[in-house]
């Protein structure tokens, strides 16, 4: 992908140079496109290319890993596990129809595949960061339910309420990122666009409104909810622990019903503490992009296009890193993919096996 011919700076502002905007310079590449210059050297751009590539197939196999397990496994096959099986959907789309076509950009600082395809891609892009936002509410509802209100999590938490929460999470996210299809997001800064946009480059610009907005509805305030959910859940889970590990030395003998609840207890507890590492994760790789975004229109979209590569990839990896904290901290999951990788997997009855 070498460049042939430079079209020169198109931004001769000397006062917007001075402020530290990148000078905008596009090439005509080899295949013909109009794209910013490559910003690093062959050698660099084929490492980071080998670590997007790998970071994209282990998202595709973690997540497929995990939709494969909840589908075939019927112990898996609860109602919890509605949301973790939508959210690798999620996931697993963010590594088919994202990170693939970032990829290319990211490494080759050229977009090959259209301006309309841009937009779409931005679309899906924005669709699923939201997705799994909502979806991590979801779960954090579910937790909360089954550690703070065990007594009518049955009665509160149905598969007609799983279904809601779902299409809430789905539907809204749609209804949410349309403005990205439709142009709205970029009112007002048309003429900047324009200005520091090589044609066949595919740069994601918000204005002032959206970017406050999209952080505070995608961001802020799902991540508070869970915040104070997991706050509510961690209390509720450390009382009801000393209070059941008091009934198991006072009674003689260790009675089979306090081993049963001490037993589901625990189960409960590990699933929170699952979840609350994945909120963790989504806030850690997350954070970065949200605010970057959120600044660069108040400081005149000087953030490099290295930064913004950066934060945003790294908001990608998070959907790589989900499958394999499931994994990694849920025992029914752990035996699940160990079977699958087995022999034990082409048995007779192993979708009922005891994980």
């Amino acid at each position: 992908m070498n460049s042939s011919l430079a079209l020169g700076l198109m931004d001769g502002d000397p006062d917007r140079n001075a402020s530290n905007v990148e000078p905008l310079i596009c090439l005509i590449r080899d295949s013909g496109l109009r794209c910013r210059p490559a910003r690093m050297s062959a050698r660099i751009a084929n490492i980071i290319f080998i670590v997007m590539i790998v970071t994209t197939v282990l998202n595709v196999l973690g997540n497929m890993t995990i939709i494969m397990a909840i589908s075939y496994f019927r112990q898996l096959q609860v109602l919890p596990n509605t949301f973790t099986f939508s959210l690798a959907v999620a996931d697993i789309m963010v590594g088919v129809v994202v990170m693939p076509f970032y990829t290319t950009q990211g490494v080759y600082d050229c977009w090959f595949y259209g301006q309309l395809f841009c937009k779409v891609h931005h679309f899906l892009d924005a669709f699923m960061c939201t997705a799994s936002t909502w979806h991590l509410c979801c779960i954090a509802y579910e937790r909360y339910l089954a550690i703070c209100d065990p007594m009518h999590y049955r009665e509160r938490f149905t598969w007609k309420t799983s279904a809601l929460l779902l299409a809430t999470a789905w539907l809204g996210s749609v209804f949410y990122v349309v403005p990205v299809m439709l142009g709205w997001i970029v009112i007002g800064i048309e003429d900047m666009m324009a200005s520091r946009t090589c044609p066949n480059n595919c740069i994601f610009y918000m204005n002032k409104a959206f970017s406050s907005c999209g952080a505070f509805f995608t961001f802020m305030v799902p991540m508070t909810v869970m915040t104070l959910a997991y706050a509510k859940i961690y209390r509720v889970a450390r009382k009801q622990a000393r209070s059941i590990s008091i009934q198991q030395k006072g009674s003689q003998g260790k009675s089979g019903f306090n081993k049963q609840q001490w037993a589901a207890m625990k189960r409960e507890h590990n699933a929170t503490k699952t979840v609350s590492i994945i909120l963790g994760v989504f806030i850690f790789c997350y954070a970065p992009f949200f605010y970057t975004i959120v600044k660069d229109p108040w400081i005149d979209f000087r953030t490099n296009s290295f930064t913004w590569d950066m934060v945003n990839w790294f908001g990608h990896v998070n959907s790589a890193i989900n499958p394999y904290l499931y994994g990694g901290f849920n025992r029914a999951f752990r035996n699940a993919i160990r079977i699958m990788f087995s022999r034990k997997f082409w048995q007779p009855g192993s979708r009922s096996a005891e994980l």
